[in-house]
């Protein structure tokens, strides 16, 4: 089973930011380059936005590593790799996903909800498992889930806002994942400088 220092090196940070999908190129190289710049240099792109991921991997190959989430196929994590993701974000426990992952050299971590969903994930060999939406149970639910589960490495991965992420950290998540409470308007190229004090406060949070 992988460490938390072990996970947060897969995926490049400890702190992942979700592209909104259906942002366009244009809007996407600014933002982008805040998170990098913040020390956010994990993003994942929606497995229907491959196209714009073959276009910004390129330009980040060495500054920070891209993934994608919404994977439940094989032949979906194939497109993913292929496009270039260096981690997939499963929307499925799948032991067949997770293997397949594995022989293409990447991490991919299979999403769970429940104590008894996260316990047999975490039998999958992935090191590590999303708990999806993280979000929906409320804060508090950091707390008890990681109580119910004890040496499973939990990613919570949804809307999180600052307090619910800092009830994770201190709940002993290993890396987390977050979307629009995050990115707001950025990857439509509005609202960047508050976009920056966003990631600013994440990623202080993370530190923590």
């Amino acid at each position: 089973m992988m460490g938390a220092m072990d996970i947060v090196e897969t995926l490049g940070a400890k702190l992942v930011v979700l592209v909104p999908v259906g942002a366009r190129f244009a809007d996407v190289i600014a933002p982008v380059e805040i998170c990098v710049q913040e020390g956010l240099a994990s993003l994942s792109f929606d497995l229907r936005d491959l196209d714009l991921l073959r276009q910004v991997a390129p330009l980040y190959s060495t500054r920070a590593r891209l993934g994608v989430h919404g994977v439940v196929t094989v032949d979906e994590l194939d497109a993913a790799v292929g496009a270039g993701a260096r981690f997939v974000l499963a929307s499925v426990a799948d032991a067949d996903l997770v293997d397949a992952a594995s022989r293409l050299g990447v991490a991919c971590l299979p999403a769970a909800l429940t104590p008894t969903e996260a316990r047999l994930a975490s039998r999958l060999g992935s090191g590590a498992v999303q708990i999806v939406p993280a979000d929906i149970l409320g804060h508090a639910y950091a707390a008890s889930l990681a109580a119910l589960v004890p040496g499973v490495a939990l990613v919570p991965r949804g809307e999180l806002g600052a307090y619910a992420l800092r009830q994770w950290f201190t709940a002993g998540a290993a890396a987390a994942v977050v979307g629009e409470t995050l990115t707001g308007n950025a990857f439509k190229g509005l609202d960047l400088s508050a976009f920056r004090e966003r990631c600013q406060s994440f990623a202080s949070i993370a530190k923590e």
